[in-house]
């Protein structure tokens, strides 16, 4: 591997490690860890495909908000969105993803 790819390694490793430490609670910091860690972005993919029926493969919104600008109607801080996608916004068509 190149050094960029063990850097990445030891950078998800870490995530991960600091991610076990928080527990299950769901905050901005765990939602960022969450980034950082390979398999919960593979995860984080899958359940996106959900998504581009509205908000399209690159998030630029069709039927769905843009999620490609500064612009969030319900707010773009992590829990934010993660409270957006697990409880929906049925006034507004959009389905709870729990």
């Amino acid at each position: 591997p190149t050094q960029e790819q063990n850097w990445r390694q030891e950078m998800a490793a870490q995530a991960a490690v600091e991610l076990a430490k928080l527990g299950d609670e769901v905050t901005d910091e765990s939602l960022l860890l969450m980034s950082q860690v390979p398999e919960r972005v593979a995860s984080g993919r899958e359940i996106w495909a959900k998504c581009i029926q509205c908000h399209l493969e690159n998030g630029s919104g069709s039927i769905g908000p843009n999620l490609t600008d500064d612009l969030w109607v319900h707010g773009g801080r992590p829990t934010q969105i993660w409270s957006t996608v697990m409880n929906g916004v049925p006034a507004k068509g959009m389905q709870a993803w729990k």
